[in-house]
């Protein structure tokens, strides 16, 4: 039996969108190590510091708008009435910026005092939140837009931005002040790229609409608790690590974070990045049906990437060594675990289209606040016992319990995934895994430790990629 012609056309949305991450990932492999050489641990944690704040605060404030405009764009154009939409995301946009505005000259001494954070550098991330909203708002644009080359281009401007604005300014201040002083302006020349490139005509009324901000506010409120939960669950560790003043510490999980969320995270969101307006916009046409195309999606996610995240599994060790060039080797206690967890939350953000298509992501967003308390509590206690092992399981732990609650709750009118071939790909991914793992194990027995590790690497890909290619019918059918 042939596989499903659906699965064709998933796999050719997931290609358009991903020659952008393989350079991503390219750029990310030359330019982390750079830094990891050329920052000492106590300023790469401190960068990862603030790029962790940064994300937080753009959760607050742009991030959900941005959502919002992708999950409604296509409602509100068929109904001519993009001026009203808007009008009040732009409204809503000003009033979360004051919000922010107010909840740092409150809170800025506090955050100064217990986490060793400058005040230059804390105003430094609160300036980037600005272009990196309306970034997150262009990025959402090229997504409904359907332009999968414009956004590579701008990812491969913004890394050449920051490389070259970065080494121009290094030699006159600190070099962490200097590296987000380049973001800055190179997400500034990244967004004047994209407004100019899809000219984007945006006009508006200026007014409230109440109806539409009703809908607005109740898809996108409960994000906020959602993503700060998501947050909480995979960077919690470092700040408590600050806290401690165990900076080795954060320096080891901030490195592991940057390096991950430039390559894997950039790899596994492909599919939830390309398929998510696909999957709205079949829903929104009245094909209510989408059961079998989310499954698909979902089945070929887990075949896709298994053995992408088995490397990291099986030979932590040796990534460590090739890609931190020695000086953080034991963030290999930390890497497969915190990979295993980006593998988990972009799985479930396939799973999770339910509460969107519905409109009650409050459910989703009770289930992840849970995960995110217990991600809290996990964190505290294992670290304080465990140290940066403990550190890597609590994020599994709470990803994983975070799943299953989702995995467990069925929205009547949205049912978008059959369970039974999504755990039986997952389970036929896992025993490839293994089956790969020992016959590399047992090919490959001769040669030095390191020697070994890089000839094991790539041929466990290979041969996890040929069985599951031999065996694909019978998994995905």
């Amino acid at each position: 039996m042939g596989i499903s012609r659906h699965y064709n056309y998933i796999f050719r949305n997931f290609l358009s969108y991903l020659p952008s991450r393989l350079l991503v990932i390219v750029n990310a492999l030359l330019i982390i190590p750079f830094f990891a050489h050329i920052l000492t641990k106590k300023e790469m944690g401190m960068y990862n510091l603030c790029v962790g704040l940064l994300t937080l605060t753009c959760t607050l404030t742009s991030d959900w708008i941005a959502k919002a405009a992708l999950r409604f764009y296509e409602k509100y154009n068929s109904q001519n009435r993009l001026e009203e939409f808007y009008s009040n995301i732009f409204i809503i946009s000003i009033v979360s910026y004051l919000i922010i505005g107010i909840i740092y000259f409150t809170f800025s001494d506090l955050i100064v005092q217990k986490l060793y954070i400058s005040r230059h550098l804390l105003f430094l991330t609160l300036l980037i939140i600005f272009p990196a909203g309306f970034r997150q708002f262009l990025y959402q644009m090229l997504r409904v837009f359907n332009r999968p080359f414009l956004y590579t281009i701008s990812i491969i401007l913004y890394q050449a931005s920051l490389l070259l604005l970065f080494l121009f300014i290094a030699d006159f201040i600190p070099k962490t002040e200097a590296l987000l002083i380049a973001m800055a302006a190179a997400i500034v020349i990244v967004d004047i790229y994209i407004l100019k490139k899809i000219k984007l005509m945006i006009h508006m009324k200026f007014k409230w609409n109440s109806e539409l901000l009703f809908e607005n506010l109740r898809y996108s409120l409960p994000t906020i608790i959602t993503n700060v939960s998501l947050w909480t669950m995979l960077n919690i560790n470092k700040y408590i690590f600050q806290f401690k003043q165990d900076f080795i510490s954060t320096a080891l999980t901030s490195v592991v974070a940057m390096f991950a969320s430039a390559t894997i995270t950039q790899i596994v969101s492909t599919f939830s990045f390309a398929m998510f307006p696909v999957i709205v916009q079949k829903y929104e046409k009245n094909e209510r049906d989408i059961k079998d195309f989310v499954t698909k999606t979902a089945q070929l996610y887990i075949l896709l990437f298994m053995p992408v995240i088995g490397v990291f599994l099986y030979y932590s060790d040796m990534v460590s060594r090739i890609i931190f060039a020695g000086r953080y080797n034991e963030a290999k206690y930390f890497l497969p675990f915190f990979v295993s967890a980006l593998f988990i939350h972009e799985l479930m953000k396939l799973v999770n289209i339910k509460y969107h298509l519905s409109n009650k992501t409050y459910i989703e967003m009770v289930i992840t606040f849970i995960a995110g308390v217990i991600a809290f509590i996990l964190n505290i206690w294992l670290i304080n016992h465990s140290g940066l092992c403990g550190a890597g399981i609590a994020v599994l732990a709470s990803f994983i319990i975070c799943a299953m609650m989702n995995l467990s709750y069925r929205i009547k009118e949205v049912d978008n995934i059959d369970f039974f071939k999504f755990f039986r790909t997952l389970f036929a991914a896992f025993i490839i895994g293994l089956i790969s793992a020992f016959l590399i194990n047992c090919i490959i027995r001769y040669g030095t430790g390191d020697v070994k590790a890089l000839f094991k690497m790539p041929f466990f890909v290979l041969l996890s990629y040929y069985i599951t290619w031999i065996a694909r019918n019978k998994i995905l059918n």
